[in-house]
Order: C-alpha cells, then sequence, then structure tokens
C-alpha cells in the first residue's frame, strides 16, 4: 500500500489554466474519489498522477518518492479508463496478461496471476473470449482485471462506469468497492456521479474550476458543507437557499416580512440559508407556501412549493401527492438543520 501527495499542482494549457494550485495527501490504503461537474479538473488532476499529463507547476509524490518527472511505467499505478481501452484482437487472457508479457514474466507466472484475478472477478468463463463477445459490464471487469494482476501501488479510475446502464453501474459499483476490501490498497476515482462518489469514498474530494473546495467523508461533506458550491453539488434534489432581506438577532427576515428561526449565534454576515429537502416539515404552523408539482419517485416524494415571496422549494415527503397541487401548506425548518453562508459563498459557524 503507498500513498500519494500532492504539492502545489497547477495545470494550464497555454493561457487557460485547469488546476490551481492543489494540494492533497492521500493515504495508504484509501478510497478517495474526485468528483465535481464537467470541466472541473478531475480527470487532468487524475491524468498527472498517472503521468500521462506533466503539471505545469508543483509535484507529485508516489510513496513519498518524487514522481513528478517519472514516465507511466515507473509510478507504480494502474488505471482503468472510461472505454476500457482493451485490444479488440486479443482474447480476454492475452488483454490480462500483457502488461505481465512487457514486464518479460514468465509463462507460469503469467498463468496463475490471470487465473488468479479472473477468479476473483468471476471471468474464468470469459477468458477465451474476444472484447467484441463481452458486454459493457463483461469489458468493464475485464480492464479491472488488466489492472489488478500487475499489482499496482495505486489504482487509478476515471469513470470507468459511465458507460453502463443503472442497474449494472450499481453491482460494478459495490463489486469495486469489496474489491477494494479485499486489496487494501489505495485508490483513486474520478466520477461525476455524486451517489457513486459518496457510496464509494472513504474521503471526496469536491473540485470546482481547477480547484478543491472541500476534502472529507461524505457524511461530512453532506452535512457540514464548507461552501455553498458544494452544498448544492451534494443531494437530489439539491440544498434549497433563501436570501433573506436581513438578519435580526436570531431569525432571518424574509421579503415577505416572514421570520425563519436561526440556531443561537452571530448570523449578521449570513447572505443565505440553506436546508436540505428532508429537513423541511409540512405541518399547521410555519411559512406559508404553494404546492406546485408533486414528483412521484416510488420510495419518496418532491413536493415542489413556492413561498409567498416567490421563493421556490423543493420538499422531501410523502404527505402530498399530485392531487395536492396548487393547495396551500405550512411549513417549518428545525433551526438546528439550517446552513448559513456569506456573500463569499463559505459557511458561516456561530460566532
Amino acid at each position: 500500500m503507498t500513498s500519494v501527495t500532492l504539492e502545489g499542482i497547477g495545470k494550464s494549457f497555454g493561457k487557460t489554466e485547469v488546476i490551481s494550485h492543489v494540494d492533497l495527501a492521500i493515504e495508504s490504503g484509501e478510497f478517495v474519489v474526485f468528483v465535481g461537474a464537467s470541466g472541473s479538473g478531475k480527470s487532468t488532476l487524475l491524468r498527472m498522477i498517472a503521468g500521462l499529463e506533466s503539471p505545469s507547476s508543483g509535484q507529485v509524490l508516489i510513496g513519498g518518492r518524487d514522481v513528478t518527472s517519472a514516465p507511466p511505467s515507473e509510478r507504480g499505478v494502474s488505471m482503468v479508463f472510461q472505454s476500457y481501452a482493451l485490444y479488440p484482437h486479443m482474447t480476454v487472457r492475452q488483454n490480462i496478461a500483457f502488461g505481465l508479457k512487457l514486464a518479460k514474466a514468465g509463462k507460469e507466472s503469467i498463468a496463475e496471476a490471470v487465473g488468479r484475478v479472473a477468479q476473483m472477478l468471476q471471468i474464468e468463463n470469459l477468458l477465451d473470449r474476444k472484447p467484441s463477445q463481452l458486454s459493457g459490464g463483461q469489458r468493464q471487469r475485464v480492464a479491472i482485471a488488466r489492472a489488478i494482476v500487475r499489482e499496482p501501488e495505486v489504482f487509478l479510475f476515471d469513470e470507468p462506469l459511465s458507460n453502463l446502464d443503472a442497474a449494472l453501474r450499481t453491482q460494478t459499483r459495490m463489486e469495486i468497492k469489496e474489491l477494494h476490501r479485499s486489496l487494501g490498497a489505495t485508490m483513486i476515482y474520478v466520477t461525476h456521479d455524486q451517489v457513486e462518489a459518496m457510496s464509494l469514498a472513504d474521503r471526496m474530494v469536491i473540485l470546482h474550476q481547477g480547484r478543491v473546495e472541500q476534502v472529507g467523508p461524505p457524511s461530512e461533506l453532506y452535512h457540514r458543507p464548507a461552501t455553498a458550491y458544494v452544498a448544492a453539488f451534494l443531494g437530489s434534489p439539491t440544498m434549497n437557499f433563501l436570501s433573506p432581506e436581513r438578519i435580526e438577532g436570531a431569525e432571518a427576515l424574509l421579503a415577505s416580512g416572514e421570520r425563519i428561526p436561526l440556531p443561537q449565534g452571530d448570523w449578521g454576515k449570513a447572505a443565505s440559508v440553506g436546508i436540505r429537502p428532508e429537513d423541511i416539515e409540512i405541518g399547521q404552523e410555519g411559512l406559508p407556501a404553494t404546492v406546485e408539482m408533486v414528483e412521484e419517485l416510488g420510495e419518496t416524494r418532491i413536493v415542489h412549493a413556492r413561498l409567498s415571496d416567490g421563493e421556490e422549494l423543493a420538499i422531501r415527503s410523502r404527505e402530498l401527492s399530485e392531487e395536492d397541487r396548487n393547495s396551500k401548506i405550512r411549513i417549518t425548518f428545525a433551526p438546528e438543520r439550517l446552513h448559513l453562508f456569506g456573500k463569499d459563498g463559505r459557511r458561516l459557524e456561530a460566532g
């Protein structure tokens, strides 16, 4: 098992900066997921760890060794690509063994290694097939097997499940998580899918416009987002944001004149108040709102409502149905469930 450290990593293509001074320490054996919107820089950051891109500034250390200028073959990493990158003219067996053959391993050791990983990933019956004879999920298993067989120090995954359908993504995601448990290896995984990220990661790295917004365990990022961007990025539906006219003591005054009780503290610098859809209660008291639409999602429903000042809210609840459209309701927020952010978008703590 091996640690990965990024020190002041930056990357520019011409005059366009895509990664801006990233410092990150990934512990040996951790499963870290880079997540962010398209263009956030997550794949570029992964490719610099792999040696497929050179940083414009900073250092990449793997196992404490500076590999910033080292070629991919000397970094002790294996990468699983979104496109699988299998050789179409080779069988599954030959694809898995390819890296070992390049390393001039003996025939017996290659056969033993291929058999071991094929059994681990339950693809023994596919070894003599060509990639064109495999499903997407089977191809991804072969790509993962090819990475495992080299026994790398670090595994890198670049959106490996994005070409699979929803059911297969869930299944393969569970298999990758179990693989991490059994190997205990350091794994770095890139995805734009927040569910994928939260279910796999020991720690998540949220990237936005080439910068790290927040690093931490999934539950911490969800329940204590450091910025309004992180708060809005995580969750479906996203966090609701209200913009109060002003703060008076421990209350936020809305444009409609209604008041929202806040946690005890000094919130004078608050520019927005955030609340998760599941933390809104529908009852007999509270702010008046009008139901505009109800989405049926099976296990829950999403109620879209509008406050009297025009602000919209998404509420996770099974109390209402589409028949309640245009009806008047009352909603309340538990003060301890509120998130307050300043004008710069950063989380405020009680002062």
